[in-house]
């Protein structure tokens, strides 16, 4: 019977966690949302174009 009640248990948890998970996607706000993740592109973008241009340089691009 313990383990019974275990699982059931457990699985209240994961209801309660799952309900507080819905809740906060509910109340995401799209435009912040959207607005981040734009900032994000935006410094991955310059991150990966920066690389890009640091991984070509040589020895001798330095020393000219």
């Amino acid at each position: 019977m313990a383990w019974v009640e275990q699982v059931e248990t457990q699985q209240a948890d994961r209801r309660v966690a799952l309900a507080e998970r819905r809740s906060r996607v509910g109340d995401t706000d799209i435009a912040d949302a959207i607005a981040r993740l734009q900032q994000s592109l935006t410094a991955l973008e310059a991150s990966q174009s920066a690389f890009a241009r640091v991984s070509s340089l040589t020895l001798f691009d330095a020393l000219r």
